[in-house]
Parts: C-alpha cells; sequence; structure tokens
C-alpha cells in the first residue's frame, strides 16, 4: 500500500527531450548538467525547498534523427550523484504514440530502448518506475509488458481531468481512483495515482491549495500533490508558479518525494 503518512509532493515534466538534447549537444563545453538554465533552476528548488523532480521523457522527437540512446555518457556520475531528486521515467518513444492502440513489440521495444538509454548516460537510482505516459496512455496488454520489464514499472501517475481513457483503468476503477486519489489494482499488482491540475493552465495554485487546506471539504484529500506541466510550457511565469507551491508546501510541513519511494 501507499502511506498516506507524512503529506508530500512530487513534481513531474512531460515531454522531456529537448534539454537533454541541448546538454548532449553542449556537452565538449560544459562542466555540469546545471550548465543548462532548466536544469539550474530545478536544482536551485531542490536546494531551497527540498523539491524532487521526475523528467517523463520521449526517446525521440521525430522526424529529428538524434535520440537518448546517443545522449553523451559524460555526466553519468553526476545523475547518480542527484538521483535522490532528479529522476528519468518512460513517457514515450515519440509524441506520435499513443500505448492504447500501439502493437504490443512496439511498446515493448519503446520501454526497453528508453531503459537502456537512461543506464547508459544515468544510472538504475535515476530511473523513475513510476512515470506518466504520453496521452495517459496503455492498454492493458502494453501496460502488463512494462510491468514486467526489468526495471519494471510499479504504477502509473493517473490524468489531471475526466477524460474517458485513462490507461487500462475502467469506469469503476476510475471512480474510485477519483475518489481516493490513490489505487492500487490488486490483480495486476500496479498502483495509481491522481494527478493534479496541469500547471500551465492553473492560474494560481497556491492560493488554491491554501483555501483548500482550510475548507473541510478537502480533509484528507491533499496528503499527496502530484504536480506537472511539459517542457514546452517552461518560461519565467512557470518558473515564479513553482517557487510559491513550493514555498507553500515547505511553510505547510510537506515533504517532497518520489511515489515510488511511498509504495
Amino acid at each position: 500500500m501507499i502511506s498516506r503518512d507524512n503529506p508530500y509532493v512530487h513534481f513531474s515534466i512531460d515531454d522531456v527531450y529537448l534539454w537533454l538534447r541541448e546538454i548532449d549537444s553542449q556537452a565538449e563545453t560544459s562542466s555540469s548538467i546545471f550548465d543548462h538554465p532548466r536544469l539550474a533552476c530545478l536544482k536551485a528548488f531542490h536546494d531551497r525547498y527540498g523539491a524532487v523532480v521526475t523528467f517523463n521523457c520521449f526517446y525521440s522527437d521525430e522526424p529529428a534523427t538524434w535520440n537518448l540512446g546517443q545522449m553523451t555518457t559524460r555526466f553519468k556520475e553526476e545523475f547518480a550523484a542527484h538521483a535522490h531528486w532528479l529522476r528519468l521515467a518512460f513517457h514515450a518513444n515519440t509524441r506520435q504514440d499513443n500505448y492504447n492502440e500501439c502493437p504490443e513489440e512496439e511498446a515493448r521495444s519503446h520501454y526497453r530502448n528508453t531503459m537502456a538509454a537512461f543506464r547508459s548516460f544515468a544510472t538504475d537510482s535515476n530511473i523513475d518506475t513510476l512515470g506518466r505516459t504520453h496521452y495517459n496512455s496503455g492498454n492493458l496488454a502494453n501496460v502488463r509488458v512494462w510491468r514486467d520489464s526489468t526495471p519494471g514499472a510499479k504504477g502509473f501517475l493517473a490524468s489531471d481531468d475526466g477524460r474517458k481513457v485513462d490507461m487500462y483503468l475502467d469506469e469503476a476503477q476510475r471512480e474510485a481512483l477519483k475518489q481516493e486519489g490513490i489505487y492500487y489494482d490488486e490483480k495486476e499488482a500496479l498502483y495509481f495515482i491522481k494527478t493534479m491540475p496541469r500547471l500551465e493552465n492553473w492560474s494560481d495554485p497556491a492560493a488554491d491549495l491554501s483555501a483548500w487546506a482550510g475548507d473541510p471539504a478537502y480533509a484528507g484529500k491533499l496528503q499527496t500533490l502530484v504536480l506537472f506541466t511539459h517542457e514546452q510550457c517552461w518560461n519565467a511565469d512557470m518558473e515564479t508558479k513553482l517557487d510559491r507551491i513550493f514555498a507553500w508546501a515547505a511553510a505547510k510541513s510537506y515533504e517532497f518525494a518520489y511515489p515510488m519511494d511511498r509504495i
């Protein structure tokens, strides 16, 4: 089960590809992954508040020819040293892939290629086994393939909205997830965790969270705050928004943690 003690915050970024490609392209002139301004900002959030982050990664981004398998290994030790707050998860092979429809063998190959790349330029300790797939997609056959891979998926971050297709979950399972925020599928031995509204569409999350914290209707429903945005949505406003959220959470004695570590 997932512990409901010690409220915590997890933050992830979907569609990550360009930042890693930029780090690779600048490897000969950079001394650290934190020379990249986006990663430097994230490290500042970790140093200031203890924030943790997962990059939900595309393996490639067609029609680009570069992929994660070509990522420089120069910073492998640095990735390892920061694995307690900087992790990587499978999102999709490319932004064109949807795993509700993708053949099982392709889903297996996409996942394995991504895991192999992570192990090449980072380490096993950097791999988050409870990430978010592209479009929150994954029929049961494909999810089983990922669960039974090495390292195997322990579960998934579910959608932030009321979509009718959320991984393979049926209506009753989706309703249980909506009500509790956390759902464990005993038959498949997989965990699902509800995601908060995507930050690019959430105008003032710190103010809303503060209001909800004092509202009896939300009692017990703010133990786990799963926050996310997308790589392409990162800008100065997003940095300000995150700074306010993390400051609010720290002041409320939230911990910053990975769902995979709370199972």
